[in-house]
């Protein structure tokens, strides 16, 4: 049997816009790319861009792997930012690394860039993940897709999570930003770019984080049922 967990990005991982407006504003600002070195430091300052305890869940996913417990950790993703999916990646994958000196190898094994709506075909592809005997399959997604399985060997399983946002205002992230590296900007600046990205945009009101945490266990308990079943 061949056990392979399939996470979503966006909402499922972390709220990702805001960073991508204060790349945005350092792109335009010091007229180059973005780079590596950006979005970790973007990532380390406003912290609350990824669900509460995502690391926890990748971390436990890894260990499950190194048991041969779950054999694939595929991100999916109809993200169109190719880039920056993959440096948030490699953000997660240093951090995680770092703070356990045992995990020292890829935490995803594959990532699929989908540009229509997701399908198990895009998956079964891999030869790691299918089994010809016995092959399970859990979904951790914000949204609920109804992923058939086209053999009667693969097994669905699916954890539909909250929908994961957390809206820093104005003010915080002009106050975080770390202007001892972008020293161009000002708090300001990053004031007025802001207003003018949200002219037109709705911040709402954040949920108290404890539901996102919650929600997070909730996904550790599913998890761990999808680990011990053998049915």
């Amino acid at each position: 049997m061949k056990k392979t967990i399939i996470i979503d990005f966006d909402n499922t991982i972390g709220y990702f816009s805001q960073i991508i407006y204060l790349i945005n504003i350092i792109e335009t600002t010091y007229q180059r790319k973005m780079k590596q070195d950006d979005i970790n430091i973007l990532l380390k300052i406003y912290t609350h861009s990824f669900r509460p305890k995502i690391f926890e869940i990748l971390k436990f996913i890894q260990q499950l792997k190194e048991k041969n417990i779950i054999h694939n950790l595929i991100l999916y993703t109809n993200n169109k930012n190719e880039i920056f999916v993959r440096m948030v990646l490699n953000f997660i994958e240093e951090y995680i690394g770092y703070s356990d000196e045992k995990i020292n190898h890829k935490i995803f094994d594959h990532i699929v860039f989908s540009k229509t709506k997701k399908n198990l075909k895009n998956l079964i592809k891999f030869e790691s993940v299918y089994d010809k005997k016995e092959t399970h399959i859990c979904f951790i997604d914000n949204k609920k897709c109804d992923y058939k399985a086209e053999s009667k060997t693969v097994r669905i399983y699916f954890i539909e999570c909250d929908t994961y946002k957390y809206y820093y205002n104005h003010e915080d992230i002009a106050k975080k930003m770390d202007y001892k590296i972008y020293n161009v900007l000002n708090k300001k600046l990053v004031y007025r770019y802001l207003k003018s990205i949200y002219r037109n945009k709705v911040m709402r009101e954040n949920l108290p984080m404890k539901i996102h945490e919650f929600n997070s266990l909730y996904i550790f308990n599913l998890l761990n049922n999808f680990c011990l079943s053998s049915k």
